[in-house]
């Protein structure tokens, strides 16, 4: 059944403008990329230097959790494997698919900007969603994957938020 949302998904537009559009929503989150230039950019405005330090705090602990626990104890092979034509990254990812990283940054960072009422967090949502669905159009993980990514990063932010 998620193999069939994956191919769903990257059928949905046959044309390049889609998989660009993917591949470049995908490379945003890659490290973290649009997260840790969003916190460069907040560190050095005074009312929101205090989220730019909460914002490095939280996502070392989003990767500490998914990267360094989660992905070795599940080893899940990504979908790729199933149809490696289908695999449209520029470059193939060797870690395991569950849970995803990408999404797990992405909603940690954008659940810190709603849970703290951040001006602008709906763009940084909508960004969240276009790096959570590239996961999947480009055949990097199972639907799966990214929700309990997504779940895992909410959880994550909301902890950071309300409790620390």
């Amino acid at each position: 059944m998620e193999l069939k949302i994956l191919r769903f998904l990257q059928d949905l537009f046959p044309n390049p403008f889609w998989i660009h559009l993917n591949q470049g929503m995908s490379f945003l989150g890659d490290g973290g990329l649009i997260w840790f230039i969003t916190m460069i950019v907040l560190w050095f405005i005074p009312e929101y230097h205090y989220l730019s330090k909460l914002m490095l705090v939280t996502i070392a602990i989003q990767a500490l959790v998914v990267n360094v626990m989660l992905k070795p104890l599940f080893k899940r092979t990504r979908p790729f494997y199933s149809e490696r034509n289908r695999l449209l990254l520029k470059k193939e990812p060797k870690d395991s698919s569950f849970p995803s990283a990408h999404s797990s940054s992405s909603f940690a960072m954008a659940g810190l900007m709603v849970f703290t009422k951040f001006p602008y967090w709906p763009i940084y949502l909508v960004i969240a969603c276009g790096i959570a669905l590239s996961r999947l159009v480009l055949f990097a993980h199972w639907l799966s994957d990214v929700i309990v990514g997504i779940i895992i990063g909410l959880l994550i932010a909301y902890i950071m938020v309300y409790y620390f």
